[in-house]
């Protein structure tokens, strides 16, 4: 748990830092409204940036090196964004390239944040997407625990 936790708190610190930069510069550099709960975006966006450290923690974990590691975030990141709805609205792409979308957790977060900043929070919506980021989350952390072999010695 300590090595876990090591790995993770500096890179939440730094994703929240960058959260609040974004927020800041949307809000008040590009007047961008914020129809919904700002306590909604932070929270997803928490439960969203553990899901990608997660998913990062494992493939650092089932990888023998750094440049596989790195080869496989990159290979897996363009689609993750090519198919959340972040690039492209899912509504207009052909319903297997669609069905595929919401297996990736970047999906439910584009959601969230998209009514968030626009119309507002729906709560069903809000519950059902942080619920599965919540359980994509907590498979990445499991799968993580299974991965990594150190432990710390006790004296």
């Amino acid at each position: 748990a300590e090595i876990l936790l090591s790995k993770v708190i500096p890179y939440f610190i730094v994703g929240i830092g960058g959260l609040f930069l974004c927020l800041f510069a949307a809000r008040f550099i590009f007047e961008v409204p914020i129809e919904g709960s700002l306590t909604v975006i932070i929270g997803s966006s928490c439960i969203y940036l553990l899901t990608a450290l997660g998913a990062g923690l494992w493939i650092s974990g089932i990888t023998k090196n750094q440049f596989l590691a790195s080869q496989l975030v990159i290979i897996s990141f363009l689609p993750s964004v090519m198919l959340s709805g972040f690039v492209f609205d899912l509504r207009n792409v052909p319903s297997a390239i669609s069905a595929v979308s919401y297996v990736l957790p970047p999906t439910y977060f584009m959601e969230l944040i998209r009514a968030s900043f626009l119309s507002g929070t729906d709560a069903v919506t809000v519950l059902k997407d942080v619920s599965i980021l919540a359980g994509y989350a907590f498979l990445f952390f499991f799968f993580v625990t299974r991965a990594l072999k150190k432990t710390l010695e006790k004296k």
